[in-house]
Parts: C-alpha cells; structure tokens; sequence
C-alpha cells in the first residue's frame, strides 16, 4: 500500500476494478469528445470491454492482458 502511496496511487484506485474505475470517471475520460462518438465508446465500454476486463483490478491490467482480450 505504501508503495502504491509513492506513486500516487489512491487507496481507493489500488483495490478498484477496471468496470468500477470507468463508471466512475467516464464523464472525464469523455470530455470533448463530438456526441455522435459517445454512444459507440459508451457501446463498446459495455457490451466489449466491461465483459471481458472489468473485473479485474485497474493495477492489475497489463499489455498481456489487453492483448489476450482483444484476440479472444
């Protein structure tokens, strides 16, 4: 946790799943995006990436993972 700490890394974030963590700050991460582009990301996040990643803690998500998920 100290570790985690150091980096900048909330405790909150630490333990948080990646599903939890885009509910959380979709709104952000979706800013200045033209609205015709938010209902296909918001599709997708849903019904692709969720399904598939979103239980899986945010800091434990690394390339390996991404790529086994988007080949499967």
């Amino acid at each position: 946790m100290q570790r985690a700490a150091a980096r900048g890394i909330t405790p909150k974030t630490l333990t948080m799943t990646l599903a939890d963590y885009g509910d959380e700050n979709w709104d952000l991460a979706m800013r200045g995006l033209e609205t015709t582009t938010l209902d296909p990301y918001t599709a997708g996040w849903k019904l692709r990436v969720t399904p598939v990643l979103g239980h899986i803690p945010v800091t434990s998500i690394t390339n390996g993972i991404t790529d086994r998920a988007l080949h499967s």
